[in-house]
This record gives structure tokens, sequence and C-alpha cells, in this order.
């Protein structure tokens, strides 16, 4: 093998390494981004979820009025879309 050769074989084998590097940083990636979605999804949903149970602590408060019977269930709903 002379040494044109050998460069060109450097050259291929170092692309491919690197394309295969590339793709999987971007499966890494990817997972990573699925993950802080579903983070930020939980956030979300414990947030509703913790307003909700504020509205149903006031059922029997004595401020308490119709406007808000359905508070809590409104403030669910959110998350259903």
């Amino acid at each position: 093998m002379n040494e044109q050769m050998k460069t060109e074989l450097s050259q291929d084998l170092n692309k491919m390494l690197m394309e295969m590097y590339d793709k999987g940083f971007k499966d890494c990636e990817a997972a990573a981004m699925q993950a802080i979605e579903a983070g930020i999804r939980q956030a979300i949903f414990s947030e509703r979820e913790a307003c909700a149970r504020v509205c149903e602590s006031r059922y029997n408060a004595p401020d308490f009025n119709e406007a808000n019977v359905h508070c809590a269930d409104a403030i669910r709903a959110r998350g259903d879309k």
C-alpha cells in the first residue's frame, strides 16, 4: 500500500467515524430532548394539580362562591388538549 492509498484510506475511515459519531451524538441529543420535554410536561401537570387542589381546599371555606365550583375541573381539563 503506497502513501497515497494510506492517506485516502485514512480519510475515508475518518469520514466514516465522524458520520458515526455525528449520528450517535444526534441520537443522544434527541434522547436528551425527549427527557427534557417529558420533565417539562410533568412539571406543568404537577403545577396544574397543585392549583386544582387549592381550589378543592376552598370548597368548604366561608368565602367560597358558586363561580368557583368547577375551578378544579377546569384547571385539570387544560391538560386534556
